[in-house]
Protein backbone atom coordinates (compact mmCIF):
# COMPACT_ATOMS: atom_id res chain seq x y z
CA UNK A 1 0.00 0.00 0.00
CA UNK A 2 2.84 2.39 0.86
CA UNK A 3 4.51 1.70 -2.49
CA UNK A 4 1.24 2.42 -4.28
CA UNK A 5 0.65 5.70 -2.45
CA UNK A 6 4.24 7.04 -2.39
CA UNK A 7 4.37 8.21 -6.06
CA UNK A 8 1.38 10.48 -5.41
CA UNK A 9 2.72 12.15 -2.25
CA UNK A 10 4.52 15.06 -4.05
CA UNK A 11 1.08 16.33 -5.08
CA UNK A 12 -0.22 16.54 -1.51
CA UNK A 13 1.21 19.97 -0.49
CA UNK A 14 -0.12 21.70 -3.59
CA UNK A 15 -3.53 20.07 -3.24
CA UNK A 16 -3.83 21.13 0.40
CA UNK A 17 -2.79 24.73 -0.36
CA UNK A 18 -5.21 25.00 -3.28
CA UNK A 19 -8.23 23.24 -1.82
CA UNK A 20 -8.32 24.09 1.87
CA UNK A 21 -10.44 27.00 3.10
CA UNK A 22 -8.80 30.43 3.03
CA UNK A 23 -9.43 33.72 4.80
CA UNK A 24 -8.05 37.24 4.84
CA UNK A 25 -8.84 40.93 4.84
CA UNK A 26 -8.92 43.58 2.11
CA UNK A 27 -7.66 46.97 3.32
CA UNK A 28 -7.55 50.50 1.88
CA UNK A 29 -3.94 51.58 2.50
CA UNK A 30 -4.90 55.26 2.64
CA UNK A 31 -7.40 54.89 5.47
CA UNK A 32 -6.11 51.66 7.00
CA UNK A 33 -9.69 50.41 7.13
CA UNK A 34 -11.20 47.30 5.63
CA UNK A 35 -12.78 47.62 2.17
CA UNK A 36 -16.40 46.44 2.31
CA UNK A 37 -18.33 44.68 -0.47
CA UNK A 38 -15.28 44.09 -2.70
CA UNK A 39 -15.21 41.03 -4.93
CA UNK A 40 -12.58 38.47 -3.96
CA UNK A 41 -11.89 36.06 -6.82
CA UNK A 42 -10.32 32.65 -6.24
CA UNK A 43 -9.48 30.16 -8.96
CA UNK A 44 -7.35 27.03 -9.36
CA UNK A 45 -6.02 24.91 -12.21
CA UNK A 46 -4.58 21.41 -12.45
CA UNK A 47 -1.67 21.15 -14.89
CA UNK A 48 0.37 18.18 -16.06
CA UNK A 49 2.55 17.02 -18.91
CA UNK A 50 2.17 13.89 -21.09
CA UNK A 51 3.36 10.58 -19.65
CA UNK A 52 5.18 9.52 -22.81
CA UNK A 53 3.37 11.33 -25.60
CA UNK A 54 0.05 13.03 -26.18
CA UNK A 55 -1.53 16.25 -24.89
CA UNK A 56 -0.74 17.97 -21.62
CA UNK A 57 -3.38 18.51 -18.98
CA UNK A 58 -4.82 21.91 -18.04
CA UNK A 59 -8.08 21.76 -16.11
CA UNK A 60 -9.92 24.56 -14.29
CA UNK A 61 -10.70 23.10 -10.87
CA UNK A 62 -12.82 25.86 -9.39
CA UNK A 63 -13.84 29.48 -9.76
CA UNK A 64 -15.15 31.10 -6.58
CA UNK A 65 -16.24 34.69 -6.03
CA UNK A 66 -17.04 36.01 -2.55
CA UNK A 67 -17.53 39.51 -1.18
CA UNK A 68 -15.89 41.17 1.77
CA UNK A 69 -17.97 41.98 4.81
CA UNK A 70 -18.37 45.41 6.44
CA UNK A 71 -14.84 45.17 7.89
CA UNK A 72 -13.22 43.95 4.67
CA UNK A 73 -12.89 40.34 5.79
CA UNK A 74 -13.54 37.39 3.49
CA UNK A 75 -13.62 33.62 3.67
CA UNK A 76 -13.21 31.17 0.79
CA UNK A 77 -14.67 27.70 1.45
CA UNK A 78 -12.74 24.46 0.99
CA UNK A 79 -13.00 22.82 -2.42
CA UNK A 80 -12.04 19.19 -1.81
CA UNK A 81 -14.90 18.03 -4.05
CA UNK A 82 -12.89 19.49 -6.98
CA UNK A 83 -9.73 17.53 -6.16
CA UNK A 84 -7.80 16.28 -9.21
CA UNK A 85 -4.88 13.83 -8.88
CA UNK A 86 -2.43 13.39 -11.75
CA UNK A 87 -0.52 10.38 -13.00
CA UNK A 88 3.00 10.15 -11.48
CA UNK A 89 5.63 10.93 -14.09
CA UNK A 90 3.57 13.66 -15.77
CA UNK A 91 4.82 16.39 -13.40
CA UNK A 92 1.30 17.14 -12.14
CA UNK A 93 0.63 20.18 -9.99
CA UNK A 94 -2.02 22.62 -8.85
CA UNK A 95 -1.81 26.40 -9.19
CA UNK A 96 -4.21 28.82 -7.56
CA UNK A 97 -4.83 32.53 -7.19
CA UNK A 98 -6.74 34.94 -4.99
CA UNK A 99 -7.20 38.54 -6.13
CA UNK A 100 -9.60 41.45 -5.62
CA UNK A 101 -11.86 43.22 -8.11
CA UNK A 102 -12.90 46.67 -6.90
CA UNK A 103 -13.23 49.43 -9.55
CA UNK A 104 -11.49 52.59 -8.40
CA UNK A 105 -8.87 50.52 -6.57
CA UNK A 106 -5.96 48.26 -7.49
CA UNK A 107 -4.01 45.67 -5.53
CA UNK A 108 -0.68 47.00 -4.26
CA UNK A 109 2.03 45.43 -6.43
CA UNK A 110 -0.04 45.30 -9.63
CA UNK A 111 1.42 48.53 -11.07
CA UNK A 112 3.47 46.90 -13.82
CA UNK A 113 0.26 45.66 -15.41
CA UNK A 114 -0.63 49.15 -16.65
CA UNK A 115 2.68 51.02 -16.64
CA UNK A 116 4.52 48.93 -19.25
CA UNK A 117 3.10 48.42 -22.76
CA UNK A 118 4.60 46.85 -25.89
CA UNK A 119 4.78 48.45 -29.34
CA UNK A 120 1.16 47.46 -29.99
CA UNK A 121 -0.13 49.02 -26.79
CA UNK A 122 -0.60 45.68 -25.02
CA UNK A 123 0.50 45.24 -21.39
CA UNK A 124 3.80 43.43 -20.97
CA UNK A 125 2.86 42.08 -17.54
CA UNK A 126 -0.19 40.49 -15.98
CA UNK A 127 -1.35 41.98 -12.68
CA UNK A 128 0.88 40.46 -10.02
CA UNK A 129 -2.16 39.62 -7.90
CA UNK A 130 -3.46 37.33 -10.67
CA UNK A 131 -0.20 35.33 -10.92
CA UNK A 132 -0.92 31.75 -9.97
CA UNK A 133 0.66 30.45 -6.80
CA UNK A 134 2.68 27.23 -6.69
CA UNK A 135 2.37 24.90 -3.75
CA UNK A 136 3.91 25.88 -0.41
CA UNK A 137 4.62 29.47 -1.43
CA UNK A 138 4.45 30.74 2.16
CA UNK A 139 3.70 29.23 5.53
CA UNK A 140 0.68 31.48 6.04
CA UNK A 141 -0.89 30.41 2.76
CA UNK A 142 -0.21 26.80 3.70
CA UNK A 143 -2.31 27.39 6.80
CA UNK A 144 -5.08 29.07 4.80
CA UNK A 145 -4.43 32.54 6.20
CA UNK A 146 -3.94 34.98 3.32
CA UNK A 147 -3.37 37.89 5.68
CA UNK A 148 -4.02 41.40 4.35
CA UNK A 149 -4.58 42.24 0.69
CA UNK A 150 -3.69 45.93 0.38
CA UNK A 151 -5.57 48.17 -2.07
CA UNK A 152 -4.90 51.73 -3.27
CA UNK A 153 -6.47 54.28 -5.60
CA UNK A 154 -4.28 54.63 -8.71
CA UNK A 155 -4.28 57.56 -11.15
CA UNK A 156 -5.58 55.61 -14.15
CA UNK A 157 -6.09 56.66 -17.74
CA UNK A 158 -9.17 55.16 -19.41
CA UNK A 159 -6.96 52.65 -21.24
CA UNK A 160 -5.18 51.59 -18.05
CA UNK A 161 -8.37 51.20 -16.04
CA UNK A 162 -10.22 49.25 -18.73
CA UNK A 163 -7.29 46.91 -19.36
CA UNK A 164 -6.52 46.30 -15.69
CA UNK A 165 -10.08 45.57 -14.58
CA UNK A 166 -10.72 43.36 -17.59
CA UNK A 167 -7.69 41.24 -16.71
CA UNK A 168 -8.57 40.97 -13.04
CA UNK A 169 -12.14 40.00 -13.96
CA UNK A 170 -10.74 37.27 -16.19
CA UNK A 171 -9.02 35.59 -13.24
CA UNK A 172 -12.15 33.54 -12.59
CA UNK A 173 -12.21 32.33 -16.21
CA UNK A 174 -15.82 33.47 -16.75
CA UNK A 175 -17.69 32.66 -19.92
CA UNK A 176 -17.84 35.78 -22.08
CA UNK A 177 -21.57 36.18 -21.53
CA UNK A 178 -21.84 34.28 -18.25
CA UNK A 179 -25.17 34.67 -16.47
CA UNK A 180 -23.81 33.45 -13.14
CA UNK A 181 -24.96 36.09 -10.62
CA UNK A 182 -21.45 36.91 -9.41
CA UNK A 183 -20.12 37.32 -12.96
CA UNK A 184 -23.06 39.58 -13.84
CA UNK A 185 -22.46 41.64 -10.68
CA UNK A 186 -18.77 42.08 -11.54
CA UNK A 187 -19.64 43.23 -15.07
CA UNK A 188 -22.15 45.68 -13.61
CA UNK A 189 -19.59 47.11 -11.18
CA UNK A 190 -17.07 47.58 -14.01
CA UNK A 191 -19.78 49.08 -16.20
CA UNK A 192 -20.64 51.67 -13.55
CA UNK A 193 -17.06 52.95 -13.75
CA UNK A 194 -16.23 52.57 -17.44
CA UNK A 195 -19.49 53.43 -19.22
CA UNK A 196 -19.77 57.01 -17.88
CA UNK A 197 -16.03 57.42 -18.45
CA UNK A 198 -16.01 56.49 -22.14
CA UNK A 199 -19.31 58.26 -22.81
CA UNK A 200 -17.89 61.52 -21.39
CA UNK A 201 -15.03 61.51 -23.92
CA UNK A 202 -14.98 63.43 -27.19
CA UNK A 203 -17.03 61.13 -29.50
CA UNK A 204 -14.31 61.42 -32.16
CA UNK A 205 -11.52 60.37 -29.81
CA UNK A 206 -9.64 57.32 -31.11
CA UNK A 207 -9.45 54.33 -28.78
CA UNK A 208 -7.00 51.53 -29.51
CA UNK A 209 -7.96 47.88 -29.81
CA UNK A 210 -7.09 46.92 -26.21
CA UNK A 211 -9.11 49.80 -24.72
CA UNK A 212 -12.13 49.09 -26.91
CA UNK A 213 -12.16 45.33 -26.20
CA UNK A 214 -11.68 45.87 -22.47
CA UNK A 215 -14.58 48.34 -22.37
CA UNK A 216 -16.78 45.96 -24.34
CA UNK A 217 -15.96 43.26 -21.77
CA UNK A 218 -18.19 45.06 -19.24
CA UNK A 219 -21.32 45.43 -21.35
CA UNK A 220 -24.38 43.87 -19.73
CA UNK A 221 -24.92 41.91 -22.96
CA UNK A 222 -21.39 41.11 -24.21
CA UNK A 223 -22.52 39.12 -27.26
CA UNK A 224 -24.95 41.86 -28.27
CA UNK A 225 -22.19 44.42 -27.75
CA UNK A 226 -19.85 42.53 -30.08
CA UNK A 227 -22.55 42.29 -32.75
CA UNK A 228 -23.26 46.02 -32.41
CA UNK A 229 -19.56 46.87 -32.82
CA UNK A 230 -19.46 44.70 -35.93
CA UNK A 231 -22.51 46.48 -37.31
CA UNK A 232 -21.29 50.00 -36.49
CA UNK A 233 -17.73 49.53 -37.77
CA UNK A 234 -17.45 46.45 -40.02
CA UNK A 235 -14.06 47.47 -41.46
CA UNK A 236 -12.32 47.69 -38.11
CA UNK A 237 -14.08 44.53 -36.97
CA UNK A 238 -12.22 42.57 -39.66
CA UNK A 239 -8.80 43.80 -38.57
CA UNK A 240 -6.38 41.88 -36.39
CA UNK A 241 -4.58 43.42 -33.40
CA UNK A 242 -1.43 43.92 -35.44
CA UNK A 243 -3.35 46.03 -37.96
CA UNK A 244 -3.83 48.49 -35.07
CA UNK A 245 -7.58 49.09 -35.43
CA UNK A 246 -8.97 52.29 -33.91
CA UNK A 247 -12.46 52.75 -32.54
CA UNK A 248 -14.23 56.03 -31.84
CA UNK A 249 -15.17 56.76 -28.24
CA UNK A 250 -18.69 57.73 -29.31
CA UNK A 251 -19.17 54.35 -30.97
CA UNK A 252 -17.80 52.46 -27.97
CA UNK A 253 -20.20 54.42 -25.76
CA UNK A 254 -23.02 52.93 -27.83
CA UNK A 255 -21.45 49.49 -27.73
CA UNK A 256 -21.15 49.27 -23.93
CA UNK A 257 -24.61 50.80 -23.38
CA UNK A 258 -26.31 48.41 -25.84
CA UNK A 259 -26.92 51.14 -28.39
CA UNK A 260 -28.42 53.78 -26.11
CA UNK A 261 -25.32 55.93 -25.74
CA UNK A 262 -26.52 56.72 -22.20
CA UNK A 263 -24.67 55.05 -19.25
Amino acid sequence: MILLIAPFTPQIPGCIAAHRSKSGKVVDVETGKGLPNAFVISSARFVSGPLFFGPSGNVVLYNIIVRTDAEGRFSIPSTWSDLHIGTPGTHPGVTWVVTVFEPGYAVVGDEKAWLYMDNYGMPRFLPRSTARTPELSTADQWLGNLGTIRMFKPSFTLKQAASYYSRVKGTSNPYFDSTRPDDVAIRKKGYDLLAPWVCSQDPDLDLDYLTAMSIEDFASDPIGATELRKKLDPENYKKELYDRPKYKAGMMCKVITNGTGVP
